[in-house]
Protein backbone atom coordinates (compact mmCIF):
# COMPACT_ATOMS: atom_id res chain seq x y z
CA UNK A 1 0.00 0.00 0.00
CA UNK A 2 1.11 3.30 -0.93
CA UNK A 3 1.99 5.27 2.11
CA UNK A 4 0.54 8.45 0.64
CA UNK A 5 -2.52 7.03 0.20
CA UNK A 6 -5.49 8.04 3.49
CA UNK A 7 -8.48 6.15 3.55
CA UNK A 8 -8.40 5.46 -0.42
CA UNK A 9 -7.29 8.92 -1.37
CA UNK A 10 -4.28 8.56 -3.94
CA UNK A 11 -3.21 11.96 -4.67
CA UNK A 12 -1.80 13.15 -8.03
CA UNK A 13 1.16 14.20 -7.76
CA UNK A 14 0.93 17.74 -9.26
CA UNK A 15 -1.31 19.07 -6.28
CA UNK A 16 0.63 20.46 -3.73
CA UNK A 17 -2.41 21.03 -1.08
CA UNK A 18 -2.73 17.18 -1.02
CA UNK A 19 0.73 16.52 0.07
CA UNK A 20 0.61 18.98 2.56
CA UNK A 21 -2.55 17.85 3.69
CA UNK A 22 -0.64 14.79 4.18
CA UNK A 23 1.91 15.81 6.00
CA UNK A 24 -0.09 16.97 8.25
CA UNK A 25 -2.14 14.01 8.79
CA UNK A 26 1.25 12.18 9.28
CA UNK A 27 2.20 14.69 11.86
CA UNK A 28 -0.30 13.84 13.94
CA UNK A 29 0.19 10.53 13.84
CA UNK A 30 3.85 11.18 14.93
CA UNK A 31 4.49 9.61 11.31
CA UNK A 32 8.10 11.80 11.08
CA UNK A 33 9.91 10.11 8.16
CA UNK A 34 6.15 10.30 6.39
CA UNK A 35 5.55 14.14 7.15
CA UNK A 36 9.16 14.67 5.96
CA UNK A 37 8.43 12.93 2.61
CA UNK A 38 4.90 14.43 2.04
CA UNK A 39 5.87 17.84 2.98
CA UNK A 40 9.22 17.75 0.79
CA UNK A 41 6.90 16.81 -1.68
CA UNK A 42 4.99 19.72 -1.17
CA UNK A 43 7.45 22.28 -1.56
CA UNK A 44 9.21 20.53 -4.70
CA UNK A 45 5.31 20.76 -6.23
CA UNK A 46 5.01 24.41 -4.81
CA UNK A 47 8.18 26.98 -3.60
CA UNK A 48 6.42 29.09 -2.19
CA UNK A 49 4.71 27.67 0.39
CA UNK A 50 5.75 29.08 3.22
CA UNK A 51 3.70 27.87 5.78
CA UNK A 52 5.13 24.34 4.51
CA UNK A 53 8.48 25.01 5.09
CA UNK A 54 7.89 26.54 8.51
CA UNK A 55 6.35 23.65 9.16
CA UNK A 56 9.53 21.46 8.24
CA UNK A 57 11.83 23.34 10.19
CA UNK A 58 9.69 23.45 13.28
CA UNK A 59 9.73 19.64 12.60
CA UNK A 60 13.21 19.54 12.30
CA UNK A 61 13.87 21.92 15.31
CA UNK A 62 11.56 20.07 17.50
CA UNK A 63 13.49 16.78 17.55
CA UNK A 64 17.17 16.63 17.50
CA UNK A 65 18.07 17.24 14.41
CA UNK A 66 20.32 15.12 12.48
CA UNK A 67 23.31 17.02 10.43
CA UNK A 68 21.38 16.54 7.30
CA UNK A 69 17.96 17.55 8.94
CA UNK A 70 19.92 20.59 10.38
CA UNK A 71 21.29 21.66 6.38
CA UNK A 72 17.42 21.36 5.51
CA UNK A 73 16.29 23.28 8.54
CA UNK A 74 19.13 25.86 7.00
CA UNK A 75 18.31 25.85 3.82
CA UNK A 76 14.67 25.92 4.21
CA UNK A 77 15.10 29.36 6.81
CA UNK A 78 17.05 31.05 4.04
CA UNK A 79 14.25 29.85 1.10
CA UNK A 80 11.74 31.37 3.68
CA UNK A 81 13.85 34.48 4.39
CA UNK A 82 14.19 35.22 0.64
CA UNK A 83 10.54 35.16 0.71
CA UNK A 84 9.79 37.15 3.47
CA UNK A 85 12.22 38.95 4.35
CA UNK A 86 10.60 41.67 6.58
CA UNK A 87 8.62 39.00 8.87
CA UNK A 88 10.40 39.05 12.29
CA UNK A 89 8.99 35.25 13.10
CA UNK A 90 11.05 34.42 10.19
CA UNK A 91 14.15 36.11 11.21
CA UNK A 92 13.83 35.08 14.22
CA UNK A 93 13.51 31.34 13.70
CA UNK A 94 16.60 31.52 11.16
CA UNK A 95 18.33 33.35 13.82
CA UNK A 96 17.97 29.82 16.15
CA UNK A 97 18.68 27.96 12.78
CA UNK A 98 21.66 29.37 12.53
CA UNK A 99 22.93 29.43 15.94
CA UNK A 100 22.53 25.40 15.93
CA UNK A 101 24.68 26.08 12.73
CA UNK A 102 27.13 27.41 14.33
CA UNK A 103 27.06 30.36 11.85
CA UNK A 104 27.09 32.61 15.38
CA UNK A 105 27.92 36.18 13.24
CA UNK A 106 25.55 35.88 10.49
CA UNK A 107 22.72 34.56 13.65
CA UNK A 108 23.67 37.96 15.36
CA UNK A 109 23.20 39.83 12.29
CA UNK A 110 19.50 38.20 11.42
CA UNK A 111 18.91 39.05 15.35
CA UNK A 112 19.57 42.77 14.56
CA UNK A 113 17.60 42.76 11.80
CA UNK A 114 14.13 41.18 13.83
CA UNK A 115 15.23 43.32 16.56
CA UNK A 116 14.92 46.56 14.33
CA UNK A 117 11.77 44.98 13.49
CA UNK A 118 9.97 44.80 16.50
CA UNK A 119 11.24 48.66 18.13
CA UNK A 120 9.05 49.80 15.10
CA UNK A 121 5.95 47.98 16.14
CA UNK A 122 3.16 50.75 16.67
CA UNK A 123 2.01 50.96 20.42
CA UNK A 124 -1.67 50.50 19.88
CA UNK A 125 -0.52 46.97 18.04
CA UNK A 126 1.33 45.66 21.04
CA UNK A 127 -1.75 44.14 22.95
CA UNK A 128 -3.10 42.67 19.85
CA UNK A 129 0.59 40.97 19.28
CA UNK A 130 0.38 39.76 23.17
CA UNK A 131 -2.82 38.51 22.76
CA UNK A 132 -2.52 36.52 19.85
CA UNK A 133 1.01 35.22 20.49
CA UNK A 134 -0.59 34.14 24.12
CA UNK A 135 -3.66 32.29 22.54
CA UNK A 136 -1.20 30.40 19.82
CA UNK A 137 1.21 29.65 22.43
CA UNK A 138 -1.24 28.83 25.26
CA UNK A 139 -4.64 28.48 23.66
CA UNK A 140 -6.56 30.13 26.58
CA UNK A 141 -8.21 33.33 26.81
CA UNK A 142 -9.39 32.76 29.99
CA UNK A 143 -6.00 32.20 31.23
CA UNK A 144 -4.07 34.96 29.41
CA UNK A 145 -7.30 37.40 31.51
CA UNK A 146 -5.64 35.74 34.80
CA UNK A 147 -2.08 36.41 34.07
CA UNK A 148 -2.87 39.95 33.35
CA UNK A 149 -4.75 40.14 36.29
CA UNK A 150 -1.90 38.36 38.59
CA UNK A 151 0.46 40.75 36.47
CA UNK A 152 -1.33 43.85 37.81
CA UNK A 153 -1.37 42.76 41.21
CA UNK A 154 2.21 41.87 41.33
CA UNK A 155 2.86 45.60 39.97
CA UNK A 156 0.87 47.57 42.22
CA UNK A 157 2.53 49.98 44.25
CA UNK A 158 0.86 48.78 47.47
CA UNK A 159 2.29 45.08 46.89
CA UNK A 160 4.83 43.73 49.48
CA UNK A 161 5.13 40.70 47.35
CA UNK A 162 5.37 36.94 47.61
CA UNK A 163 2.51 35.29 50.25
CA UNK A 164 3.40 37.57 53.06
CA UNK A 165 2.78 40.07 51.02
CA UNK A 166 -1.24 38.65 50.15
CA UNK A 167 -1.62 38.24 54.36
CA UNK A 168 -0.89 42.11 54.79
CA UNK A 169 -2.98 42.88 51.80
CA UNK A 170 -6.02 40.73 53.45
CA UNK A 171 -5.04 42.25 56.68
CA UNK A 172 -3.79 39.43 58.32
Amino acid sequence: RNPSEVQGCRPEPAHARVHALLAEVHEGQRRGDDFVREVREAIRLRPEDAPSRYKLVRHYLGSRPSPEGLADAEAQMRALYGQLPANAVVRLRFGEVLLRAGKVAEAQAVYRAAREDLWNVPDEAIPFLETKGYVQNVGDVGRLQQVRAADAMLAAPENEGGVAGMGVQAGV
